[in-house]
């Protein structure tokens, strides 16, 4: 079962107009099957398994984002712009050191930048609120 534990969505803007990076978070149990193997066997698996989530997050929170065009990143399922989100997940980067817990356990935090081929295409940011005096 799949469940994202801590997205953070950063989609402040940057300097430069672009969008800034989105960082997703993911952890993972340590395997029973595992267990039985050597502590460094199950620190590796259990540490791809918490990246897999954090993937996961990751490709959610950038089908969320919607379009200019009308509707959002995920309906698109072939053709160029599928293409350009399987590329910017595949350049996602760890960011900090991964934390081991004492049972086996492994979180970690991703971060993916988005391309300026595809903010052109998303729609830009609503305007934020003025504060109430």
């Amino acid at each position: 079962m799949f469940r994202a534990s801590a997205l953070a969505l950063l989609l402040a803007s940057t300097p430069a107009g672009g969008l800034g990076p989105i960082r997703c978070a993911g952890s993972a149990a340590p395997s029973l099957r595992d267990a039985a193997s050597n502590l460094s066997v199950v620190r590796a698996a259990t540490r791809r398994a918490a990246r897999k989530e954090a993937l996961r997050a990751c490709r959610l929170a950038l089908e969320a984002l919607p379009l200019a065009a009308g509707g959002r990143v995920g309906d698109a399922r072939v053709g160029a712009l599928a293409q350009q989100v399987h590329d910017i997940l595949r350049g996602a980067r760890e960011v900090g050191a991964p934390r081991f817990f004492a049972d086996g356990g492994a979180a970690l935090e991703l971060e993916i930048r988005l391309t300026p081929e595809l903010g052109a295409l998303l729609a830009p940011p609503a305007a934020p609120l003025a504060a109430p005096r």
